[in-house]
């Protein structure tokens, strides 16, 4: 029995051809019920999937096995289509045919089949009436929490560090390099920063929990697919990535990020601490790195930004370009247009409230 293939309907259905997504494991489909994402089929591992380029992941709750209603920061693709299973599940070409007639849903936790190594340049397109509800057009949101986070970062809040020396200098520059090479969506970006071969990442996040290995690319990988699903919050990873990415851009510039982030200060980078949104800022600020406010200061490609108060359970990512109109995390490592977001979402995960610098490293204020 051969592959079958549905050539004919993607083309017919899709803009651009773009994402194919080859199932590492079985998966379940979903269709959306009165917002809820409830399973429609199980599809063995080698099924192969397309998902339009331009599609961005959506975060509605699903049910799980056990039939509860849950969360998923990583969102689900919507649209996707069945173009292949393998010769060895009992299917036709009616059934897949009868399956991608219904509007299917996938988790957004699938890595392209096949890729050039690159992310693609992504660029300013046309605001949304949902994005201007809580931001201006130019990224400046329209809340500020400023009471909020003077008392929660006093004496360091939007902090100007002078006096620093020229090895100190030199260490945050290289490290926010990193950070903006790793982020960077408004240019070609390699995908080496945040992909790997699962199975060594696996390897990757126990030898960094045993032994302190810190790895220099697979940031997603690891981060997403592989700690976070090792220690039960495939769903949440957020905070992990992040933590993830900083490990490594450290890596990348030749520093020892435990000399900043360890257990003797509470500032450790690890699945049990700082996979909470609230920890990770608390262990950010307390390393030193300097929250500045979204309301205030335009954010730079590379920082690390945080949603409302920077709290549990909350959201974090990354900048990623046009003064973090543009992001990614972990359900977008190939880069989110907040600026094609809809208005439930942006406030669910992305009201900018404060972004971390490493010290020393001064943004822009808004005209």
């Amino acid at each position: 029995m051969r592959y079958f293939l549905t050539l004919i309907f993607i083309l017919a259905t899709t803009s651009v051809w773009a994402k194919n997504l080859r199932l590492e494991k079985a998966e379940n489909v979903r269709i959306l019920v009165r917002d809820i994402l409830e399973v429609e089929k199980n599809l063995p591992k080698g099924t192969l999937l397309f998902v339009d380029d331009e599609i961005q992941p959506e975060n509605h709750d699903f049910r799980n096995s056990q039939g509860k209603i849950e969360r998923s920061s990583n969102g689900f693709y919507p649209h996707v289509i069945i173009k292949s299973i393998p010769e060895s599940a009992d299917w036709t070409e009616e059934r897949i045919r009868a399956l991608n007639a219904k509007d299917l849903w996938i988790t957004a936790t699938l890595v392209p089949e096949q890729t050039d190594g690159k992310f693609p340049a992504v660029s300013l397109g046309t605001i949304t009436n949902d994005y201007t509800n809580t931001f201006e057009a130019n990224g400046k949101p329209k809340l500020s929490w400023s009471p909020y986070f003077q008392t929660r970062f006093p004496g360091h809040l939007n902090e100007t560090v002078t006096n620093q020396s020229e090895a100190e200098i030199t260490k945050w520059t290289k490290i926010f390099a990193e950070l903006q090479k790793a982020g960077e969506r408004t240019v070609e970006t390699s995908t080496e920063y945040l992909y790997m071969n699962r199975a060594d990442a696996m390897e990757a996040s126990i030898a960094y929990e045993q032994k302190g290995e810190v790895q220099s690319y697979g940031a997603w990988t690891i981060a997403v697919q592989a700690s976070a699903v090792r220690h039960g919050f495939p769903n949440v990873p957020c905070a992990e990535f992040m933590s993830e990415l900083l490990k490594q851009a450290y890596k990348r510039a030749g520093y020892d990020v435990f000399e900043d982030f360890n257990l003797a200060d509470d500032t450790y980078l690890g699945w049990d601490t700082t996979s909470a949104v609230v920890k990770l800022a608390d262990s950010l600020y307390n390393a030193g790195w300097i929250p500045w406010e979204l309301v205030t200061y335009k954010v730079p490609t590379g920082a690390i930004m945080a949603h409302f108060r920077a709290t549990t359970p909350g959201h974090v990512y990354m900048a990623a370009g046009f003064d973090g109109r543009l992001i990614v995390d972990n359900g977008s490592p190939g880069g989110r247009k907040l600026f094609h977001t809809t208005d439930k979402i942006l406030r669910m995960m992305y009201l900018g409230g404060v972004f971390f610098l490493p010290p020393g490293i001064v943004p822009e204020k808004w005209e």
